[in-house]
């Protein structure tokens, strides 16, 4: 069984006003889209990892899925290429979490959250892909 810590607050970058950020550079533009998003894999443990004080609610909620941990490290992949630091439309990482479970979890005080490989593949989203909105 592998322990995924997943992102579970948004970036500050989120907050700046259209306004302003319909004044920014190139260079912005990217790093803004390059942000670490909320439902993002930061780092995968094998379980029973002892996580540290900060690596719990309200920032980060912990994930233990029934894969290996081989399986699992595919979902910690970046989402770009270090070259390429002005093109606009990469991502930090290449998979988010599905941002409802994780809000869930927040707002229930829920610090982990067991799914079986099926649960978790259903609820993460690959962010290179596209996608429909509806």
């Amino acid at each position: 069984m592998a322990e995924i810590l997943i992102r579970a607050y948004n970036s500050w970058m989120e907050a700046v006003p259209q306004a302003t950020k319909d004044k920014w550079s190139v260079a912005m533009w990217a790093k803004y889209n390059r942000r670490r998003r909320k439902g993002n894999p930061i780092v995968i443990k094998s379980n029973g990892w002892k996580w540290g004080k900060k690596e719990c609610l309200p920032r980060y909620v912990i994930l233990r899925v029934d894969m290996s941990m081989e399986e699992a490290k595919k979902y910690v992949e970046k989402g770009y290429e270090d070259k390429d630091e002005t093109q606009i439309t990469k991502y930090n990482r290449k998979y988010s979490f599905d941002v409802n479970e994780l809000n869930v979890a927040v707002l229930t005080e829920t610090p982990i959250l067991t799914k079986s490989k099926f649960e978790f593949e259903e609820k993460i989203i690959d962010l290179t892909e596209p996608r429909i909105i509806l």
